[in-house]
């Protein structure tokens, strides 16, 4: 998405996260929220871009593990040389409410930790 839009990675990243405790005490369900300040490399005068990547998982507490993170939302955020505020999103689509079959549920988010 950077290079499409001529945009470079520069400082370091912001992140977010919040956990859940699950009905397995040894997985927590984990939201995260990454935000990377960027620079325009296509010398257009955009400033204040910042690259935003939001989603979820679980956390393997006994491996110390992240498993299954899944991409929620990617977007860029910028203001354009004339002060004007853009935003360009890439979208994701999950089939979690899709069921061929016999529904198992392996974990329910129960409690913010």
């Amino acid at each position: 998405m950077l290079d499409r839009l001529g945009f470079t990675r520069a400082g370091k990243p912001v992140v977010a996260r919040t956990f859940y405790a699950t009905e397995t005490s040894s997985t927590l369900f984990v939201e995260f929220r990454l935000e990377f300040p960027c620079e325009d490399a296509s010398r257009a005068g955009r400033v204040d871009a910042v690259l935003t990547v939001a989603g979820d998982g679980q956390y393997q507490v006994t491996k110390q593990e992240f498993l299954g993170l899944n991409p929620t939302d990617l977007g860029i955020t910028y203001k354009t040389a004339d002060g004007v505020e853009e935003r360009r999103r890439d979208v994701y689509a999950r089939a979690e409410g899709l069921v061929i079959g016999t529904r198992t549920v392996h974990h329910q988010v129960r409690e913010p930790l």
